[in-house]
């Protein structure tokens, strides 16, 4: 620079950054080695003082990312940790959780990849037991004023429900359970496909691996399409107005001996125009189907 040569011929420095107009600091300036800044953090703070470690931070925004409906960017993503985690976090460095992680909104994780989406609106079963669907319910306890959650299984060709669970939550390993139930508990064809939406429980791959190992195929509606699910669909339409527009529960138990009296009336009398107009158990017993527990239908872990 032209200041330089000056000072390498002796100018006093001063005089020589005053007609310059070069500031000492930029003149007097040497980079660093190496990458500039603090080292990044590995740990979140809570507001009470509290040390989480990232990964735990990126697990629970992954779960959020992973309900129904939730389209956040980084933005509210902070705005969802600070409100509901309690965290010391900025936007950046939420940013930066996320983008490592492809988390940032319209990025979303490879895991969603290979999954079996359905072909058909509506399940075609060739075999009774052949095509099942599957979801859940939100079931409304008044006497804990709060939500339980229905798991049940039917079989699209007889309407039967398989196998019901209702628990204040249910994670992937009771999904897992309940499978194995039917397994055992049933004489199921060789070919058996089941059906539900992307619940956190569902896309597990936890549950994904069991049912391979159970030689059962799985697939998966496409997003906001109810319809493609619509058998189990027409099932809690059914308890809708059955149950839960009817009765109010005390207590679990008492909602778990209602929905037992409400299973055995629904397989062996409740009559279906799909089927006939007939019961699940009388088109079984039509078709040669013999069960040797007429009450198999009702579980809870």
């Amino acid at each position: 620079m032209v200041a330089q040569q000056f000072i390498d011929q002796q100018f006093p420095v001063r005089r020589v950054l005053k007609h310059t107009d070069l500031s000492a600091s930029a003149y007097y300036y040497k980079p660093k080695d190496g990458v500039r800044g603090a080292a990044v953090s590995k740990y979140t703070y809570t507001l009470n003082g509290q040390k989480v470690c990232n990964s735990v931070v990126v697990k629970q925004i992954e779960i959020e990312l992973g309900r129904e409906f939730v389209d956040y960017g980084y933005i509210k993503v902070t705005h969802w940790l600070r409100q509901t985690y309690q965290y010391k976090i900025n936007f950046k460095k939420v940013y930066r959780l996320m983008k490592v992680n492809a988390l940032l909104y319209g990025k979303r994780p490879a895991k969603h990849q290979g999954r079996n989406w359905v072909k058909d609106l509506v399940p075609e079963p060739e075999e009774t037991f052949h095509y099942l669907e599957f979801d859940i319910k939100y079931i409304y306890i008044h006497g804990l004023r709060k939500n339980a959650m229905l798991l049940t299984v039917i079989d699209v060709d007889s309407r039967l429900t398989l196998a019901q669970m209702l628990q204040l939550s249910i994670k992937k390993e009771d999904v897992v359970a309940l499978f194995t139930y039917i397994k055992q508990n049933f004489t199921l064809p060789q070919k058996v496909t089941v059906r539900s939406d992307n619940g956190s429980q569902f896309v597990a791959q936890l549950l994904r691996n069991q049912l391979i190992e159970m030689k059962i195929n799985q697939e998966f509606t496409k997003p906001a399409t109810p319809e493609q699910n619509a058998h189990i669909e027409s099932y809690h339409s059914i308890v809708e107005r059955t149950i839960c527009q009817k009765y109010q529960f005390g207590s679990l138990s008492e909602a778990n001996e209602t929905f037992d009296r409400f299973q055995k009336f629904y397989n062996h009398e409740r009559i279906h125009s799909g089927i006939g107009y007939t019961s699940p158990m009388k088109y079984l017993q039509a078709k040669g189907f013999i069960i040797s527990n007429p009450d198999f239908t009702f579980i809870t872990t």
